[in-house]
Order: structure tokens, then C-alpha cells, then sequence
């Protein structure tokens, strides 16, 4: 009776190469470079190639234990660069909904929209989204579209505005996670990111609501 062929399966322990394309491959996904600085990117490059060598001149690395050995050790700085990589993300979730999109700032919806551009102008683009926002914002409050309220967040104001305008609902959520991820996340600002935030204000503007106001409190019983 011919013996059944091994079935081909992932190695429990990658060889240098392997481990080197996991990294290069986790590193330079779409997530993380867009959650990085090229400084930083730049760091955990040179950090993976001291790990390598590292690695290269540990005794009997050519060996079957050797193999095993730098397996380990490779996975494990994949892991601690992972991690570093998705630091950003991971501060901005922390902070999501709990800090107030104004900033205890009282401008209209014109002047936080004037701002913006200012700011992009000269390739703020931070400023120039955290402004866009603020601009969206305060236009659905002038609107009555949102009550005033103050300490509202980022996504307390998409999901509120989304239930007034259920065809944006996707881009509101969208332009609050720019918002956060540059005020909370450390990522930095774009100008693709901008217009992104600032097209959704507009389209949000010229768009009639679902209903006149959606969340205004309810009036206090007699």
C-alpha cells in the first residue's frame, strides 16, 4: 500500500528569509505606513537589520538547534515590531470619545471652514482637518441638525449626523476617524486625507436631512 503524500503545510519555525518577508510584509502594509512617519519607519528598518545580525552570529545559527533558535528570536521581533508599528492606532482608540472635537473653542461654522483652508494653504494639514471637522461640525449645530452640547466627540457627532443624513453616514464615520487619528493618534495629516474631510462637509452641507433635528434633548415633563 503506497504510504499517503505529506500534505504541505505552514512551517512551524520560519528560516531568516521567511521570517524577513513576515516582517517586511507586516511593516509595509497599507495600515501601517499610513499610520507611521517615514522617521520611524525608517528606525524599525534599522532595528529589524540589527535583529538579523543578531541573529546571523549566534553560535551554531546553521544548525538544526541554531535554526530553531533564530526562528524564535525572528518571530518574536516581528511581534515587538508589530507592535510599535500599531502604537499610534492603539492611543487613538484609547482617547476616541473622550475628548471635545471644539476644544472649547466658539467660532461659526465659517470661520473654523476659513481656517482650514488657511492652514492648507501652508500644508497644515493637521490643522487644516481638525478644522475641516470643527467646520462640519458647528455647521449641523447652526443648522439645528445637532443640539449644542459641549465635550461632544468626533464620533458622537458622526453617528448622531449620520442618522440625519443615512446616504453619508459611511463618510461622517470616515472623516471622524481622520479627526481622531491625527488629534489622538499621532498620525500624521495629508492633503488627500483633508479634502476627503472637507468634500464630506460639503456634501453634508448642501444635503437635506432625514429629519429637521435628531438630537435635540427631549422637553422636561410638567
Amino acid at each position: 500500500m503506497t504510504p499517503p503524500l505529506p500534505t504541505a503545510g505552514p512551517p512551524l519555525t520560519p528560516d531568516r528569509e521567511t521570517a524577513r518577508r513576515w516582517a517586511v510584509e507586516e511593516l509595509t502594509g497599507a495600515e501601517y505606513a499610513r499610520a507611521q512617519p517615514n522617521p520611524v519607519l525608517r528606525g524599525l528598518e534599522w532595528l529589524w537589520d540589527r535583529v538579523m545580525q543578531l541573529i546571523a552570529d549566534l553560535p551554531g545559527s546553521t544548525s538544526t538547534g541554531g535554526a530553531v533558535v533564530a526562528g524564535v528570536v525572528a518571530l518574536l521581533a516581528v511581534a515587538v515590531l508589530a507592535w510599535v508599528a500599531t502604537a499610534p492606532r492603539r492611543r487613538a482608540a484609547r482617547l476616541r470619545g473622550t475628548g471635545d472635537v471644539f476644544a472649547d473653542t466658539r467660532l461659526s461654522a465659517a470661520e473654523h471652514r476659513a481656517r482650514a483652508r488657511e492652514a492648507a494653504a501652508q500644508a497644515r494639514w493637521r490643522d487644516a482637518i481638525q478644522e475641516a471637522f470643527r467646520g462640519l461640525a458647528r455647521g449641523l449645530e447652526e443648522r439645528a441638525v445637532l443640539d449644542v452640547r459641549a465635550g461632544r466627540t468626533a464620533d458622537e457627532i458622526a453617528r448622531e449626523a449620520g442618522a440625519a443624513f443615512p446616504g453619508l453616514a459611511g463618510e461622517l464615520a470616515s472623516a471622524a476617524r481622520v479627526f481622531d487619528d491625527v488629534t489622538y493618534g499621532g498620525r500624521p495629516g495629508s492633503r488627500d486625507r483633508y479634502d476627503a474631510v472637507a468634500a464630506t462637509d460639503d456634501r453634508v452641507d448642501r444635503a437635506r436631512p432625514a429629519s429637521p433635528t435628531v438630537t435635540a434633548a427631549p422637553a422636561a415633563l410638567p
